[in-house]
Formats: C-alpha cells, sequence, structure tokens
C-alpha cells in the first residue's frame, strides 16, 4: 500500500511539473508573438490579452477584465457582434477577416483576425490573433492608384503599352495591355 501510495504521489509530481512547463511553455509564445493575441468572453468582455495586443490599441495590462470588445472594434455596435461571436463559439471553426480597430488614443487601424471559439466547462470564448494591417492597406491604396494612372495614361498613347513576363520555367505571359490592342490586334486587352 505505501508503494502504491509513493507512486501515485511522483506520478502527481510528474503531472504537475509537467503542466508546470507546458504553461511557461505556452506564456512564452504568447507574449513573444508579435500579433496581438487575445480571448473574450461570450459576452464580449476581454479575459486575457498578451502585450502585442495591449500596445497595438495603447492599454495597459489594467485593460484585461475591465474592456469590452466594442471599446476597440470600430464596429461599436454588442447587438452586430454578438450574433457572429455566438456562431464562432458554437461551431469552433476558425474565422479570418478583416476589420478595423479603435485605439485608445482615437486613431483608427485596419487589422486582420483570425479567431476560433471554445467551450470550456460550459462557457463559451473567443480566442483571437490580431495583426495590424494599415501600413499593407496604404500600400495597397497607393499601388491602385498607380494602376490608375497607369491606366489614364495607357489610354492616350495611340500605340499598344504592354508588359510581357518571361517566367523562370520559359513560359510567359502578358500581365497587362493597353486598350489599343484591340483596335491594332484585334484582340482584348484580358
Amino acid at each position: 500500500r505505501t508503494t502504491e501510495l509513493s507512486n501515485e504521489v511522483l506520478q502527481r509530481k510528474l503531472a504537475e511539473k509537467a503542466a508546470s512547463t507546458e504553461a511557461l511553455r505556452l506564456s512564452t509564445i504568447l507574449e513573444t508573438a508579435s500579433d496581438g493575441i487575445h480571448i473574450l468572453d461570450g459576452e464580449g468582455r476581454l479575459v486575457d490579452a498578451n502585450k502585442a495586443f495591449l500596445n497595438m490599441l495603447g492599454y495597459d495590462s489594467s485593460a484585461i477584465g475591465t474592456r469590452h470588445v466594442t471599446d476597440w472594434d470600430d464596429w461599436n455596435d454588442w447587438a452586430m457582434i454578438k450574433p457572429r461571436n455566438d456562431q464562432l463559439i458554437a461551431s469552433g471553426e476558425i474565422y479570418v477577416f478583416e476589420t478595423k480597430h479603435r485605439r485608445l488614443d482615437g486613431t483608427v487601424i485596419d487589422v486582420e483576425i483570425s479567431t476560433a471559439g471554445i467551450r470550456i466547462e460550459g462557457n463559451g470564448y473567443l480566442y483571437a490573433a490580431s495583426r495590424d494591417i494599415s501600413k499593407r492597406k496604404r500600400d495597397e491604396a497607393y499601388r491602385n492608384e498607380l494602376l490608375e494612372r497607369l491606366q489614364r495614361i495607357s489610354e492616350q498613347v495611340p500605340g499598344v503599352i504592354y508588359q510581357y513576363l518571361l517566367r523562370p520555367d520559359g513560359t510567359s505571359c502578358f500581365p497587362y495591355a493597353s486598350k489599343a490592342i484591340e483596335k491594332i490586334y484585334r484582340v482584348r486587352p484580358e
């Protein structure tokens, strides 16, 4: 009986050590992640967050437990957000979307969020990773503006403006051709 008890105590201590090691490993991953990681309860309250998330929004650790998703989500309408959150919690699926977050100082940033719902002991939670994509959005807008400008200029040229691409595998294509190609070669730019 003493040997059984000793083995049981030893097994329990080993399990506690493994759990402690796993908790340390996971907390290190969360705190060193460059994406903002946060957990919401089923009512949209901030349950936990890493430093990257808090910094992204201009909060400090006192925000945990005192903030609601409507404090930073630019929709700011819980009636619109809650059904989506409930669906994610019920399905457990991973959902990736873009939205806007409002920082504590009032500035708005574009974010991409990857989130999944989970139930733990009957309570629903959303685990989410947020990435600030404001620079990418600005770059895309600038690129689109340049492309529109190029399009307008190319329409004024009497000849054809085109881009020819020779790929490393030897194949080629024309990623761009101006509208004048229809008049000259009788093919559509697409």
